[in-house]
């Protein structure tokens, strides 16, 4: 939607005389895949730094430290 989104503002502001008609837009997919894999590279970061103590505790330590109610909330 952005790229269709930034070729229409371009002509519209092209046709009020903003942007001079010399002047062209070049979209290309870099920025977009960039994001992408930005995106999915923090996602998986984020879900191996969260998993990572729970897959260590064993099962039994972690029911009882579930069942004790925390003061505050953890880091």
């Amino acid at each position: 939607p952005g790229i269709g989104l930034a070729h229409w503002w371009f002509g519209q502001m092209q046709d009020r005389g903003a942007v001079p008609e010399a002047v062209d837009l070049h979209v290309s997919g870099f920025p977009l895949l960039a994001a992408v894999g930005v995106g999915l590279l923090t996602a998986l970061g984020a879900g191996w730094a969260a998993g990572r103590r729970p897959a260590r505790i064993k099962p039994g330590q972690a029911l009882a430290e579930a069942s004790v109610e925390r003061l505050r909330p953890g880091v």
